[in-house]
């Protein structure tokens, strides 16, 4: 299975199915927290996200960002087959909206997943710089902070992912 055809595959079937949107979109189809873009054609948005996908084929799996581009990219997939789901959708389908609810929940999930995975990287930065000051200062304290902090997060990040997968 070769992940960068499928990827490709899935590209090319957005871009068939983003023809079928309205020429121009609202402002609120796209968060502004997820795109960098603020065109009013859908083009653009898919043209961000090959961007990314470019982007991310550079980095290296062991990167401290690598992880981070993933959930970014995936949220910016998720965001942008919701948009073209919205396109097609009939103007009346409760269980439809209440997919789209769960959908979205989803990925603001994802979206903060991703921010505390962030957080964890800067406070497992903050600890390394307060254990190599400790070792020649003799200072501890700030140690055990950096390290109830971190923990803290990671218990955030369990939680999170334990709801992603609900």
């Amino acid at each position: 299975m070769n992940t960068n055809s499928d990827i490709e595959g899935l590209l090319e079937i957005l871009d068939q199915a983003s023809e079928s949107m309205p020429a121009t979109l609202r402002r609120d189809w796209f968060s502004a927290e997820l795109f960098q873009c603020r065109s009013d054609k859908s083009c653009d948005y898919l043209q961000e996200i090959r961007d990314n996908l470019q982007k991310l084929s550079q980095l290296s799996e062991h990167s401290t960002s690598y992880q981070w581009f993933v959930a970014h990219v995936d949220a910016q997939l998720n965001a942008f087959i919701q948009a073209v789901y919205r396109a097609k959708r009939p103007a009346k389908a409760s269980s439809v909206d209440r997919h789209a609810q769960k959908t979205s929940r989803a990925t603001q999930l994802q979206l903060e997943l991703a921010k505390h995975h962030e957080y964890e990287r800067r406070l497992t930065d903050n600890l390394r710089e307060a254990q190599m000051a400790a070792d020649t200062e003799g200072k501890s304290e700030r140690v055990i902070a950096c390290q109830q902090r971190l923990l803290r997060c990671q218990r955030a990040i369990a939680a999170l992912e334990k709801r992603i997968a609900m």
